[in-house]
């Protein structure tokens, strides 16, 4: 599910909806630039909606360090797993709430089965000595400004290529003190669009509810604590 486009035919396409195709003003680094802010616009469109469209994947091998280095490339957090054996078997760590940590800080064991993300850094719960874990998560939007003509971007859809013309339409109008009123009105609409089907997630099959079980009975879990309600 991908609808790649060029650098180069992004900006020919922004210079064509401004009638400036051959114009030596502006330059091609501020279309680029005007394209890299409008990416990021889309790109946070789809991933805010949940559509796990830009998910990526990091590695952490636990050594018995108190905390990890996240992606640097990190923006949210989907899951955390811990890989059972080789062939790959994956199990869930549970996320921790600040007002939990207390019942798990300082405690060791051979697997870790709770996580917490914080800045820059990926805490793992009981501390493990050892074992590999799986970070998937959702990466930053790529900066486009300094890239080549070549470059591939996604676009996701019609909706996208759209939404993200009309917003470079909009920013460059801006700098050469034009009227933007229609750019703006059809960037909005190309917003709405895009936002309603990123929403949808899947066309066939409604995401279901996933039971949370909660920290377990050895580390202080009580089904009559209000908390697990």
């Amino acid at each position: 599910m991908a609808r790649i486009r060029t650098l180069g035919t992004l900006v020919a396409r922004c210079k064509q909806r401004l009638g400036k195709a051959n114009d030596a003003y502006p330059a091609d680094a501020d279309w680029k630039a005007a394209i890299s802010e409008a990416y990021g616009d889309l790109y946070s469109v789809v991933a805010e909606s949940g559509l796990r469209h830009f998910e990526s994947e990091s590695t952490i091998t636990a050594t018995g360090a108190a905390s990890y280095n996240a992606p640097t490339d990190h923006l949210g957090t989907v899951m955390v797993y811990r890989v059972v054996n080789a062939a790959g078997e994956l199990e869930p760590l549970d996320e921790l709430m600040v007002q939990e940590r207390h019942l798990v800080a300082g405690s060791t064991s051979a697997e870790a089965r709770f996580f917490e993300h914080v800045g820059a850094l990926i805490y793992l719960y009981p501390n493990p000595s050892s074992g590999t874990y799986k970070v998937r998560y959702i990466p930053q939007p790529a900066d486009l400004s300094s890239g080549i003509d070549a470059l591939d971007v996604d676009v996701i859809n019609p909706y996208g290529e759209e939404f993200l013309v009309w917003c470079v339409a909009v920013k460059m109008h801006s700098q050469l003190e034009s009227d933007a009123q229609l750019a703006l009105d059809r960037e909005a609409r190309a917003r709405t669009n895009l936002a309603e089907w990123a929403s949808l997630k899947a066309f066939n099959q409604p995401r279901r509810r996933v039971a949370d079980m909660g920290l377990v009975s050895d580390y202080g879990y009580d089904p009559a604590d209000w908390r697990w309600r």
